[in-house]
């Protein structure tokens, strides 16, 4: 059960995580983000706080720390389900290692009470079986309930990974489009003053000027 609750899509991407993300950048920056994510233990958050706290970065930079964060987290989860996988591993072994002492003790019962009844021997041989039978119960559904949940593992990472990647790809496309309005901005001619402002000046000169001019 606690490994099919820590593998839910619910407890790995949060429902809000984005979202409360994008209004505290917006609102405070990088750090207020960071802030938001910080102890998150989902996967999301914790590829998302280890983003942020590159933010100077390069894109291709970023890329790679999400591959790392991302080969990290799914081998987290990949760790839960090793007790699953080993159990269904070994089931049919301890099975057949039953069938095989059974088998022993049969034959050598045989050996001791003679074959001329087979009843000396075939009882102890479909006893035997039944421990491979065993076995194999418990090693089907689990061996099934373990790719299932490896399946599941592997979808989320590849899930997070794409909105990692998506966010990273937002951000450098806004950072690109705020850089060419920069340059934009600096690379534009200085505004030229309108020919008839200097006959504007003048006509806005007031008349007493001309007047003391006429009396000196």
């Amino acid at each position: 059960a606690e490994r099919l609750i820590s593998i839910r899509r619910g407890a790995q991407i949060p429902k809000r995580l984005m979202a409360d993300l994008r209004d505290a950048m917006v609102a405070g920056g990088v750090a207020a983000g960071r802030r938001v994510v910080e102890g998150n233990k989902s996967a999301m958050g914790r590829v998302m706080y280890a983003l942020l706290s590159r933010s100077g970065a390069t894109r291709r930079e970023l890329e790679n720390t999400v591959d790392d964060e991302g080969s990290r987290i799914l081998y987290d989860l990949r760790a839960n389900l090793r007790p699953i996988g080993i159990v269904a591993s070994i089931s049919p072994m301890l099975g057949l290692l039953g069938t095989v002492f059974g088998l022993i003790a049969a034959f050598r019962s045989a050996a001791e009470l003679g074959m001329d009844d087979p009843r000396n021997f075939a009882a102890g041989i479909y006893e035997a079986l039944y421990t491979t039978a065993f076995g194999l119960v418990v090693a089907i559904p689990l061996l099934i309930v373990y790719h299932m949940l490896r399946n599941r593992a592997d979808n989320l990472m590849r899930e997070v990974e794409e909105r990692a990647l998506a966010f990273i790809s937002a951000a450098s496309n806004r950072a690109e489009r705020a850089g060419a309005r920069r340059q934009a901005t600096r690379s534009a001619p200085p505004a030229h003053e309108p020919e008839h402002a200097a006959e504007d000046e003048r006509l806005a000169e007031p008349a007493h000027v001309g007047e003391a001019e006429r009396v000196d």
